[in-house]
């Protein structure tokens, strides 16, 4: 009797994930991703119809839940690093990361649950997660200036570095939006380069201040040796590498639809390079930041770059509106056009 309770439970659990799901060829072409033949979900359905497809199994699951998770790890790991904490005027640089890190995987899991709703849905989402992705270059351009900054450039870069760094961020939230809405798909590879090059230009700028301390460490063996960046690093360049080159089911259509995408790989190294970076910053608080102590972190400051770079990425989704609804009408043309 049990084993057949069981059995039905099991059999309850499977129907209950499984969502009616259409091939490629039955999705509009915007939806459609390179190398993933199957599990696309219906357009056009009721928001409730999405929400519920989070805990339902088809090719964006392992896409949302590699955020979903995250955004709850972040606070967790946030409340660690804040209780734990020697010197309480970094809370606010530590907490204006996580905002950004929140902010990025929210964003991140919104759009590939809603994307597919319709034309309108798919662009207003991502337009959303580009700004979530700009929140989190703020932060940990903060993150990084603060704590782990080689001390000759602090005081060099002081009165200059927020300004440029909220500047940077938006540029790299417009050059995404921009490529998105310049670019259809099949995606030319162009498009991979105006959004890696607009963050990677900032990612390479900023951590050019901590780059120093390796040389520094290696000539004179100090005590703040960077070693702890490395692997930051390192996640960074893998997770480049997978979300530009759409792997491994570029090459085995069909084969990775729901497990195994490049771009889950991708959200994975990104959310262990952000909790890395937590342990980073931890690190360099305790042993770099002493050297730094004519200089430090102001609440105020900090909260305004928040705010400059809301205000500047607001600003501009409400002049891209009429470009987005221009757009959206091109392709439901373009797309009667193909089905028929």
């Amino acid at each position: 009797m049990a084993y057949c309770e069981i059995l039905k439970l099991f059999k309850g659990i499977l129907v209950s994930i499984h969502i009616p799901t259409v091939t490629v060829d039955k999705v509009s072409l915007m939806y459609v991703e390179p190398g993933v033949l199957y599990g696309y979900r219906l357009e056009y359905q009721t928001v409730i119809y999405y929400l519920k497809s989070i805990f339902q199994f088809h090719n964006e699951t392992v896409n949302i839940w590699t955020h979903l998770v995250p955004f709850i790890f972040v606070f967790l790991k946030t409340y660690n690093c804040i209780t734990t904490l020697e010197d309480a005027t970094y809370i606010c640089v530590l907490l204006c990361f996580a905002f950004g890190t929140i902010m990025y995987t929210l964003f991140s899991v919104l759009a590939h649950t809603l994307h597919s709703k319709s034309p309108i849905y798919h662009y207003t989402c991502y337009t959303l997660d580009y700004m979530g992705i700009g929140y989190y270059a703020l932060g940990a351009c903060i993150l990084v200036y603060y704590c782990s900054c080689h001390e000759k450039y602090y005081a060099m870069l002081e009165h200059c570095f927020l300004p440029v760094v909220v500047v940077m961020s938006w540029l790299g939230f417009l050059c995404c939006t921009i490529s998105k809405l310049r670019y259809r798909r099949p995606y030319p590879f162009q498009r991979k380069l105006w959004n890696i090059c607009s963050f990677g230009f900032q990612c390479v700028l900023v951590y050019s201040v901590v780059n120093a301390r390796y040389y520094d460490s290696l000539m004179n063996n100090t005590l703040s040796s960077p070693n702890h960046h490395t692997l930051v690093f390192v996640y960074i360049l893998v997770s480049v590498f997978f979300f530009s080159s759409h792997i491994p089911e570029k090459f085995y259509p069909g084969k990775f639809d729901f497990i195994g995408q490049g771009h889950q790989i991708f959200h994975i190294m990104v959310s262990l390079g952000t909790l890395e970076q937590f342990n980073a910053a931890m690190i360099d608080i305790r042993y770099q930041t002493p050297l730094l102590i004519n200089h430090k972190p102001r609440a105020d400051h900090i909260v305004l770059s928040l705010l400059a770079y809301t205000v500047m990425a607001l600003i501009t989704i409400y002049f891209f509106g009429p470009t987005i609804q221009n757009r959206v009408k091109e392709d439901v043309e373009l797309e009667q056009m193909r089905k028929k």
